[in-house]
């Protein structure tokens, strides 16, 4: 409410804030005690139930383990060799022979005295036979007990026994019954039954509690068809023991969550009626429930004494907020008088203002040299000169027209200029401002495009409407101008082939072309949000900032071998270059980048190939001169070897002179080693090439007398094989080959002093892709052979040479001849194989050696399948495989088994073909580059054909997408290399399949 001049507010007004304020004060004071209150009574509950929950587990624990201690007792005690003597001979003896009675007594003595245990020894149909008191009337069975003694007796099995009232004790007990067995024969002799009072040293685990409570206590409890029964004598009800009984249905009774097979915590109501917190657990093993509880009153006393202190502490906040709210509104009251008498002064003043104002408006109205009106009711009622001059108009033929009668008929997108006018008029009168620019004419036909600005005023009650007219014809034009120029450089810069940046001296980003968005993987929005620095990896900022501070300077710059960094985080190495130009009066940088990752490849592939062809030119090289060295050497060799022999059949041994010449025949025989060596190494390409099977090899080479010497050297090194069962078969010298064997083995121990372990491993593998290595190992099929080592690895730099001849850590003549690796470089480069070495200093190492599958059968072996299970019967398949070698050999194989083969090198082409021809199986490879891969082009095939077969093959182990194929419907999976049979069993099961 406001009161006659508009700006004060009313006293009542002041009265009713004061009230609301007060109410406001006292229901956010009343909600923070409640939410303390209610806070603090949520921690103690939370804190008492972790502790009853611990009480609970601890007290579950403990009884657990008290049953697992009486059977861990009855088990040893009925095993007892001196039990089950004492008691066969007692019974063979008719029972008769009071010695042995006696020894039997006084064993029950020693178990009632050490373990509390009341034992009773039964025959086997559950009549006592012994006891402490035999003719003591106490021990007639109840019918009870009687049926589990006979359980016993059945199965042969312990049985631990549950509460019961004994009427002949008088009190609760517990039975365990043991079987007593011949131990020759494993008769049924007896039963032993232990009697236990829970009162000894069951009850107190259970009735025990770790802290002072009024009303805590733990009841241990089992269930009985439709009764909850309770154990043993409760804290408020003594009689309770095993006559207690409530039903399992009974609402919110933490005993009836407990036999109903819940744990946890619960709160509802106890025995009693009374309510309660508890912790509810079953012991492991047993029929009984455990439940820890406490009253809910005794449990939240602490915070019922601190809610008088929350109600008190309430309302002396609500008294203060009462009086500092009174002292407020009588403040207020104050205040108000004071502002009415401001506000007269001020009104008083104010008009003074307007009249100074109204002058000082129209000497700017008339003075201006903007065209300027005023209209009222649509008509103008003032303009000054610069309107008559715009409008080329006399003034007093001005006054009293429209708006619209300085408008032409139509605005030059065809809309009615009287329409345009009402609806600037309309708006005006919606915002009470509005600017705008539409074309006008003048009194002499002429038409320009003025801006106009409209906005109301309020002059002695009455609105009135003042418009500003601005001439913007030139304006229009040059933006014109400028606007078809940058569209011209923004059609030449998306047309650019590099990617091109634009940004201002500070590095902000303002423009980007196509190719920029496509580099740097942001859109244009994005990348305008960026600064150049903010596209570039941390260490390359240093030299970028510096460029970009001498292009801004000096005009232009260039940066190369630098790296951007995309959205996605990857590094691209770039060229940048750089320039600056004028945009206005701003200096726009232009960045021009490009992308140099092809090129980079290119140097890194020409340093590999480079680096393969001068390590290839060397080995021939120093193949050659071993070759020569070699036989010249071994002429000489064998001169001093032969009349070295000559003389050692002339002389004794035992004479200095024929020791001497001994020394002489092993070294030359070391020497001739070495020969046999560089003859090896200079013996590249020998024809004398067999088809050999590697696994063979091995296990030949592991059972021959030199690796029995060379593990003798090495006693604290183990060598563990893993070797394929199928493996395929390759063509290369079994001498070299064997000889290859030796040294890689040899090697790897000598890189162990200390022991360790050896692997040598052989499979099957199809290289669809080239693997850089030591070696670039080319697509094909191959037989790898693996020797690892866990030893000290090799250094990179000596990683490069190992394959030269004599270059070696050893200490030449101790352990080798340095022509180990040598020879092993020419096996397998005179077979067309590869290696790669991985290793790295104290990390071990793995000799990875590539030997080319053949298909060629070794002489004496013998195919355990007849081919006839494997033959075909004319039916047509589709070989689909990226691989031009691999679709050849399958259609070979195929073909050879009668089968008629088409063939596809994609799986784009594989689904072209099956559109006009049909297939009954299709053979499908799953890596397949570029395109659909295997799985994509089963599921395409699978929507054309829905039942259509097919079969996997692949160079890689089983992988997720394998899988999904075959949960798709494929058949059988192949490994890469595969031999006829494996791929013809694959195709004839899959055909033969309903």
């Amino acid at each position: 409410m406001k009161d006659k001049a508009g700006s004060i507010p009313v006293k009542s007004g002041i009265i009713n804030t004061s009230f609301v304020l007060f109410l406001i004060a006292s229901a956010i004071i009343i909600a923070v005690c409640y939410y303390l209150y209610a806070g603090e009574k949520k921690q103690i509950r939370q804190n008492y139930e972790n502790s009853l929950t611990i009480i609970a587990k601890f007290k579950q624990q403990q009884i657990s383990n008290w049953r697992k201690e009486r059977l861990s007792n009855v088990m040893a005690i009925k095993e007892s060799p001196i039990i089950l003597d004492n008691y066969e001979q007692w019974l063979k003896k008719g029972r008769k022979d009071e010695q042995l009675k006696g020894s039997l007594l006084k064993l029950m003595r020693n178990w009632k005295n050490n373990y509390d245990y009341e034992a009773v020894i039964l025959d086997k149909n559950g009549n006592v036979e012994l006891s402490l008191d035999y003719s003591n009337a106490a021990y007639q069975l109840p019918d009870l007990l009687k049926e589990r003694i006979k359980k016993v007796a059945k199965t042969g099995k312990m049985f631990f026994g549950d509460f019961y009232f004994s009427e002949t004790r008088k009190r609760v007990l517990i039975d365990i019954a043991a079987p007593l067995h011949d131990k020759n024969i494993n008769k049924l002799l007896g039963i032993l039954l232990f009697r236990i009072d829970p009162r000894d040293n069951l009850l107190p685990i259970v009735l025990s509690w770790p802290a002072a409570s009024a009303t805590s206590e733990a009841l241990l409890l089992r269930r009985e068809g439709d009764t909850i029964f309770y154990l043993h004598k409760l804290r408020h009800n003594n009689e309770a023991v095993l006559s207690l009984k409530q039903p399992p249905e009974t609402v919110n009774l933490p005993a009836a969550f407990a036999v109903k097979g819940e744990e946890g915590i619960f709160h509802g109501f106890d025995y009693r009626g009374v309510s309660v917190v508890a912790a509810v657990k079953s012991i492991p093993d047993s029929p009984w429930y455990l439940v820890v509880k406490t009253d809910s009153a005794e449990v939240f006393s602490p915070v019922y004494a601190n809610l008088i202190r929350y109600v008190v502490i309430g309302f002396s906040l609500i008294a203060l907020a009462f009086a500092l709210i009174w002292i407020f509104s009588a403040r207020q009251e104050k205040n108000y008088y004071k502002k009415l008498y401001i506000a007269e002064k001020e009104r008083q003043r104010a008009e003074d203002a307007l009249q100074e104002s109204e002058f000082k408006y129209r000497s700017f109205f008339e003075l201006s040299h903007e065209s300027m009106t005023i209209f009222h009711n649509k008509e103008i009622i003032s303009a000054n000169e610069a309107a008559t001059a715009m409008f080329r108009i006399p003034g007093d033929n001005i006054i009293g027209k429209h708006f619209w009668d300085f408008l032409p008929e139509y605005q030059p997108d065809g809309t009615s200029s009287i329409a345009a006018g009402k609806d600037a008029v309309r708006r005006l009168l919606k915002n009470d401002i509005h600017n705008s620019s539409i074309f006008f004419r003048r009194a002499d036909g002429t038409e320009f495009e003025g801006e106009v600005t409209i906005n109301s005023i309020v002059l002695n009650g009455e609105r009135y409407y003042q418009s500003i007219i601005r001439d913007i014809t030139e304006r229009k034009q040059a933006e014109k101008a400028l606007r078809q120029s940058e569209e011209k450089y923004r059609s030449l810069l998306n047309n650019a082939s590099d990617p091109i940046l634009l940004a201002d001296t500070e590095g902000n980003i303002v423009e980007a072309n196509r190719k920029a968005e496509e580099l740097f993987g942001y859109s244009l929005p994005e990348l305008i949000d960026l600064n150049v620095t903010q596209l570039h990896p941390p260490e390359a900022l240093p030299g970028i900032s510096e460029v970009f501070k001498i292009i801004v300077e000096q005009g232009s710059g260039a940066f190369s071998d630098s790296f951007i960094r995309k959205k996605s985080g990857a590094l691209v190495p770039v060229d940048i270059t750089g320039s600056t130009i004028e945009y206005g009066q701003l200096k726009i940088v232009q960045g021009i980048f490009r992308d140099i990752s092809e090129r980079k490849k290119a140097e890194e592939e020409y340093g590999r190939l480079e680096e393969r062809l001068q390590r290839s030119e060397k080995m021939d090289a120093l193949g050659m001169l071993a070759g020569g060295v070699a036989h010249d050497l071994n002429n000489v060799l064998g001169v001093i070897v032969g009349y070295a022999e000559l003389l050692m059949h002339e002389l004794p041994a035992q004479t200095s002179t024929g020791k001497r010449i001994q020394n002489i025949m092993n070294s030359a025989e070391r020497a001739t080693a070495i020969v046999q060596d560089l003859l090896t190494l200079a013996r590249r390409g020998v024809q004398n090439r067999k088809v050999v099977n590697l696994n063979s090899m091995i296990n030949d080479y592991l059972k021959s007398p030199e690796f029995r010497k060379l593990s003798s050297y090495h006693l604290h090194v183990r060598v563990k094989t893993s070797l394929e069962a199928n493996l395929l078969n390759t063509s290369l010298s079994p001498i070299h080959l064997t000889k290859t064997l030796m040294n890689l083995i040899s090697n790897a121990a000598e890189a162990m002093p200390d022991g360790g372990l050896i692997t040598v491993r052989t499979e099957n593998r199809y290289i669809d892709l080239p693997i850089e290595g030591y070696d670039e190992v080319k697509p094909s099929d191959y037989v790898v052979l693996t020797v690892a080592d866990n030893g000290e690895g090799i250094s990179p730099e000596d990683k490069k040479r190992i394959f030269e001849p004599f270059y070696t850590k050893k200490i030449m003549g101790r352990s080798g001849t340095g022509l180990g690796l040598s020879v092993v470089w020419g096996t397998v480069k005179d077979s067309h194989g590869y290696i790669d070495v991985q290793s790295e200093s104290g990390r071990g190492t793995s000799f990875i050696l590539y030997f080319p599958v053949t298909r060629e059968e070794i002489s004496l072996h013998k195919s355990s399948l007849d081919k006839s299970e494997y033959m075909g019967r004319g039916e047509t398949i589709l070989v689909v495989d990226d691989v031009q070698e691999q679709r050849e050999l399958a259609t070979q194989m195929l073909t050879e088994l009668n089968y008629r083969v088409a063939s596809a090198a994609s799986g784009e082409k594989a689904l072209s073909y099956l559109r006009n021809h049909h297939a009954d199986i299709v053979v499908l490879d799953m890596i397949m580059e570029p395109g659909m891969d295997g799985l994509a082009t089963f599921t395409e095939i699978r929507r054309l054909r829905p039942q259509q077969k097919a079969i996997i093959v692949s160079g890689f182990s089983e992988t997720d997408r394998v899988q999904k194929a075959q949960a798709a419907g494929a058949g059988d999976y192949v490994k890469k290399p595969y031999i006829q049979s494996q791929l013809g069993l694959a195709v004839r099961r899959e055909l033969d399949k309903k």
